[in-house]
């Protein structure tokens, strides 16, 4: 029934898209349909002796190409033909393909929208990508050999959704052109602002669920200016961010206002953080989760130390993560007390101290900074 069903389906619509699975008879499978097909998905079967089928190169009109299961080492000649032919392109899925290189003229398919080149064994992305002005979607996560992104990769200024995380480390730069980002899966950053700057962040008002910052503290040069790397981003003007994971920052000591774009020298203005009311502003409004680790040198998180917020530098009332849900505090092992917006909220739900020593020792049921915190549902101390 079902092979019933995906026939019918398959007459239906013959002269605008045809899937195949191909494990020997390529070319009389796909000369089979129209070449007006306009969506073509190609499963290999045995990708270790297939060739790759030329008879695509002929379908001119292909808007859609999805390679499933296509490791073969043919994929990577056939790059720079298939492109050159289907100039039609708007999605093009060629993932875990055994790709090494990305051919540059891939900047001529302009209607490219949807890109996912994740998997493969690619070390670099053509600067040509950058011309790919229509882009909505970049996915290279997965690709363990990546280095770097295009230094000019915020020339995209239309690109929505970008996946990076492949458990190395990726060279960025140029985010600050990315203002239509709704989706970074990960941001990574040396000391050098040679290199990934952090402050490239500032920019990216519309991102939305989780990013994870990696590596700040991996830097080369130890007489570079410590100053750009030891404070966090103004990552609190983001009006969407709902998750956020920062880790392995090591040269980052305190915590303060900047992080939450309250600070002077956050270099925001206080009226893009404002809130309905013109008297407020809200810092971080819609996070939910925050999770710091691995962050050895960091002993101050400003508004600690059981003392009050200091709001006398500020005009107008400040709101701080007034929807959080979930904190957890993991090898931070010099951090000496959390803020009192986090030990006063009234949403907080869990809160998780891991290999953190002295502020587990306060959170322990008798300690100092038990009262303050014993509404909060699920305490566990490791």
């Amino acid at each position: 029934m079902h092979d019933m069903v995906h026939d019918f389906a398959q007459s239906l619509t013959k002269n605008e898209c045809f899937s195949v699975d191909i494990d020997g008879a390529a070319e009389s499978k796909i000369d089979s349909f129209s070449r007006d097909a306009r969506h073509s998905m190609v499963v290999f079967g045995n990708y270790r002796t297939n060739p790759f089928p030329a008879t695509i190169h002929s379908l001119k009109k292909l808007r859609s190409l999805i390679l499933m299961d296509g490791r073969l080492s043919s994929v990577n000649a056939a790059l720079p033909n298939l492109i050159a032919n289907l100039s039609c392109l708007r999605t093009l899925r060629l993932s875990w393909c055994g790709i090494e290189e990305v051919p540059s003229n891939i900047g001529k398919l302009i209607h490219l929208r949807h890109v996912d080149l994740s998997g493969n064994r690619i070390r670099e992305l053509p600067e040509e990508m950058c011309e790919l002005y229509n882009m909505l979607t970049l996915d290279v996560s997965f690709c363990s050999e990546l280095e770097r992104l295009p230094d000019n990769i915020g020339r995209l200024v239309k690109l929505r959704h970008l996946k990076v995380s492949n458990g190395q480390f990726v060279k960025m730069r140029g985010f600050e052109g990315l203002s239509s980002l709704r989706e970074l899966d990960e941001f990574h950053v040396s000391g050098s602002g040679e290199v990934s700057n952090i402050g490239d962040l500032r920019k990216l008002n519309d991102l939305q669920g989780s990013l994870t910052i990696k590596w700040l503290g991996d830097v080369k040069d130890p007489n570079e200016d410590w100053g750009k790397i030891e404070n966090l981003p103004p990552l609190g003007k983001l009006p969407s961010l709902e998750e956020l994971t920062i880790g392995r920052m090591g040269r980052v000591g305190r915590v303060g206002r900047g992080f939450l774009g309250l600070g002077v020298d956050s270099e925001i203005s206080i009226g893009e953080m404002t809130s309905s009311s013109s008297n407020t502003i809200t810092a971080f409004p819609k996070l939910k989760s925050l999770d710091f680790g691995f962050m050895e040198e960091w002993e101050e998180w400003e508004g600690g130390e059981g003392g009050n917020e200091d709001k006398t530098n500020i005009s107008i009332s400040t709101i701080i993560m007034p929807s959080l849900r979930y904190l957890e505090i993991r090898w931070c092992p010099k951090l000496k007390a959390l803020p009192d917006y986090v030990l006063q909220s009234t949403t907080l739900e869990q809160l998780i101290i891991d290999d953190s020593p002295i502020i587990g020792a306060q959170f322990e049921e008798g300690g100092k900074g038990w009262p303050n915190a014993s509404h909060t549902p699920n305490i566990s101390i490791y």
